[in-house]
């Protein structure tokens, strides 16, 4: 009887030392720096100089404003950026600031949603559409846009403008997708005016190592000095476009040395140019590799990968004509 008694009071104190123990709860521990939601972007911009966003889901008509970054920030996204339809024209992202670096972990995605708004118009009418993806204004010092994943965009993709010494490298757009017509193309792409880069008023920049497969132009320059596009990959669109998109052209001394390499899946690489630029190609070389090694690790589409493996490397100079 004493033992069974003993054992009875050892385990009435067991359980009561047990149901006094505090229960431990691990929990991931986010910073204001590290952005799970898009309500807490303005703080980061405004006291973080390392910040990630983290599978922010960006309301419709609504900018995810990058235009405060104090000098320095690196900004990284990870996981899927995704965006909510409105029926209307707005910037989706707008970058800015001095010696800036915007970037992506590896596996992470920018979709903006196209779909919604494809119409095989593009910006030409029907439904009113963001015409930018994103903009890039005043990005000055040693600023750097790289290692970014974009699909689905509605129209133009990047429209850089007012920028000084700007990088862009390793950069991926893939609108392949739009390339079907929808129910509201009339048997046309859905996709349309899907430019890749729009590069206007912008000095010293070099945009290189990155691949475009969509239904406009690849690069597209209107005006600004000193600019280098190399070792790209442009298939579906319409090649690279010099001095001559949308009349925006005045005057004979906007185009001045550039230099530019482009990498197709056809064996053409047009180039078109304004009446107030002269073009001369270098040379014109057939290759057998079509993808920039520094891609090699970006992901691709069943649809990139299904087409011709045949590209043609052009080097090709620009002069003012007189």
């Amino acid at each position: 009887m004493k033992s069974f008694a003993l054992q009875s009071l050892s385990l009435s104190g067991l359980v009561a030392v047990a149901a006094a123990a505090p229960t431990t709860t691990h929990t991931k521990t986010v910073g204001p720096c590290h952005v799970i939601s898009y309500s807490g972007v303005a703080a980061a911009v405004a006291s973080c100089t390392k910040i990630t966003l983290d599978s922010i889901a960006v309301p419709g008509n609504t900018t995810l404003d990058l235009t405060k970054l104090k000098a320095g920030t690196v900004v990284t996204f990870a996981g899927t950026t995704t965006f909510a339809y409105a029926d209307a024209n707005y910037d989706m992202i707008k970058v800015a600031g001095t010696d800036v670096t915007i970037t992506a972990q590896k596996g992470a995605i920018i979709d903006g949603n196209g779909q919604a708004w494809w119409d095989g118009l593009g910006s030409n009418g029907g439904v009113a559409k963001p015409n930018h993806f994103i903009t890039i204004s005043k990005a000055i010092g040693k600023s750097v846009v790289k290692n970014l994943v974009i699909q689905n965009y509605p129209v133009h993709c990047f429209s850089i403008s007012g920028s000084n010494g700007l990088v862009v490298e390793n950069i991926f757009l893939n609108n392949t997708a739009g390339e079907a017509p929808n129910s509201r193309s009339n048997g046309l792409a859905a996709a349309h005016n899907t430019d890749g880069f729009d590069i206007s008023s912008t000095d010293g920049m070099i945009l290189r190592d990155s691949r475009v497969l969509n239904q406009d132009d690849c690069v597209a320059i209107t005006s600004g000095n000193n600019i280098t596009v190399s070792n790209m990959y442009c298939d579906g669109g319409h090649g690279l476009s010099i001095g001559s998109v949308g009349g925006k052209v005045s005057g004979s001394s906007l185009i001045k040395g550039r230099r530019l390499t482009s990498r197709r899946a056809t064996t053409t690489s047009p180039i078109s140019c304004s009446k107030t630029v002269k073009c001369s190609t270098a040379r014109t070389v057939q290759e057998s590799s079509p993808i920039p090694t520094p891609l090699a690790t970006l992901p691709t589409s069943s649809t990139a990968t299904s087409r011709s493996q045949t590209s043609t490397s052009t080097v090709s100079t620009f002069s003012k004509t007189t």
